[in-house]
């Protein structure tokens, strides 16, 4: 596990992680990282644990988290990403996801439906609503974060039979 909160590294000297093959963890949030930066983080083929948050990843950062396939968190809170990078990183298989303060909508909210392995989803701040999450009620989430959004009455009928939750946050 590796852990860095320096905002005076530059996306050149954060590049170098790509070689450190053995990580699982790396936690790089609030770091200059880029898509650059990302790019050479895919050759971690054992990386289960990503944290991009405030950093400048943008939407196009999706394909380029595809090709970490062992990833099972993900933070990319405070970020651009948007509902093309959901869609590019669908197939994954996330357990946990938090995409707070992003740019997503209820349609990042129909393809995230479709992740399996999901378990948590962190979405405060974020420009969705109750209507999107119809369909949650079958999914196997158990924590569930959607705390400043539009998530309203029409959310809490659209998870009412949602038997695997076991923490709401509104």
């Amino acid at each position: 596990a590796l852990a860095i909160r320096s905002t005076t590294l530059l996306p050149e000297d954060l590049s170098v992680l790509g070689q450190v093959t053995s990580l699982k963890v790396l936690g790089i949030g609030s770091t200059k990282t880029n898509d650059e930066v990302v790019g050479n983080l895919t050759t971690l083929a054992n990386l289960e644990s990503l944290d991009l948050s405030s950093t400048a990843v943008t939407p196009a950062v999706g394909a380029l988290l595809s090709r970490l396939t062992n990833l099972q968190e993900l933070n990319l809170a405070l970020t651009s990403v948007d509902d093309s990078t959901v869609a590019a990183i669908a197939s994954l298989p996330i357990r946990r996801l938090v995409l707070s303060q992003t740019r997503i909508s209820n349609a990042s909210l129909a393809t995230i439906r479709q992740m399996r392995s999901l378990e948590s989803l962190d979405v405060p701040f974020c420009a969705v609503t109750g209507e999107g999450f119809r369909g949650f009620d079958r999914s196997g989430l158990k924590r569930l974060n959607v705390g400043e959004t539009g998530f309203g009455l029409e959310g809490f009928i659209a998870i009412k039979g949602m038997k695997s939750l076991e923490d709401l946050n509104v």
